[in-house]
Parts: C-alpha cells; structure tokens; sequence
C-alpha cells in the first residue's frame, strides 16, 4: 500500500517504456516526485508541464495515451467525479482511476477506462496494462451520449434539481 507518489514510480518502474506527464505547478508533492523518480534513475520519463488555459486543456491532454486519477479515500473524493476525468473523455482518451466511488461508477459504468484499488501498486500497474493493451476499446467507448453527458448544459438540470430539493427540505424543517 503507498501513496499517490508512489504509484507514479511504481508504474515507471514496472513499465519501462511509459513516460508520465504531470500538469501542475511546482510544489513540495511534485519536487518530493521529481526528487525520487531522479534517485531511481527514472527522471528522464516523469515530465512536469504547466498549466494551461481553461479552453485548451482538452488540446492539451489529447496526445496523452490515458488519464491518470490515483486518488485516495478521502470523504470529498466519494462525493463527485473530479473535473480532470471529463477532461479525459473530452480529449479523447482512457481514464486509469482509483476506486474511489464516483470516479470508479463514472469509468465503470461508460466502459471509459479501468479502476484499481486506491494506493496498490500492483493493481495501479495491472490497470495501465490493460488499457496500454486495449486501448481502442475504451477510446472507442467514448460516445457522443457520453460527452453530452459531461457538459455543463446536461448537468446544470441535474444540479438545478439537487438544489431545489435541499432548499425544500430545509423549508420543511422551518415549518
């Protein structure tokens, strides 16, 4: 069992031919990262690129191979997908993700991808595998119901919904 760092060397190291890209700012967690992956001898395969505008992430991700979610068991990630996972299906790739419980439904249920325990190293492995050998059948899974379905247009219904039962219960309990 190891964290979310961790999962990143193990894969660079099981898989010898994989390059991973990491979209974020420099902070401790990645230095920590870069620190690691350059002792193993594996620096030359971890890249860290920048942020970039809202409307070319989709560009951006899209020569990517998969998306990667190792997130951990944590209450505010069971409760919703996160953004970076529509992200993946709108740039056309395979979502890796932990079992985490609305990311593992989200994958699972659209076929987009495959799920593996949160913080097992060998799992996470055996995840990347399976995509790095079927990779057109998760691409091609991506359906247009899909990506309609992960527009903010078909969610703000969802949502308007959500809200007016809360605001109706809570109105209840004041009576």
């Amino acid at each position: 069992v190891c964290s979310s760092d961790l999962l990143v060397i193990d894969l660079l190291t099981a898989i010898v031919d994989l390059h991973m890209c990491l979209v974020s700012r420099r902070n401790s967690f990645v230095d920590g990262l870069v620190a690691k992956a350059e002792r193993l001898g594996l620096s030359d395969r971890l890249h860290i690129l920048p942020y970039v505008p809202a409307a070319q992430v989709t560009h951006y991700l899209s020569g990517a191979t998969f998306g990667f979610s190792p997130l951990e068991h944590h209450q505010n990630h069971e409760l919703a997908c996160p953004t970076k996972l529509y992200e993946y299906v709108h740039a056309g790739i395979p979502i890796v993700t932990s079992d985490v419980i609305e990311s593992a439904r989200f994958v699972t249920a659209n076929k987009v991808g495959t799920v593996f325990p949160a913080r097992d190293g060998q799992a996470v492995v055996a995840a990347v595998k399976e995509v790095l050998e079927n990779p057109a059948k998760y691409r091609n899974s991506i359906s247009n119901e899909v990506l309609q379905a992960t527009v903010w247009p078909a969610q703000t219904p969802v949502i308007g919904a959500a809200y007016e039962r809360a605001i109706a219960m809570a109105s209840q309990r004041q009576d």
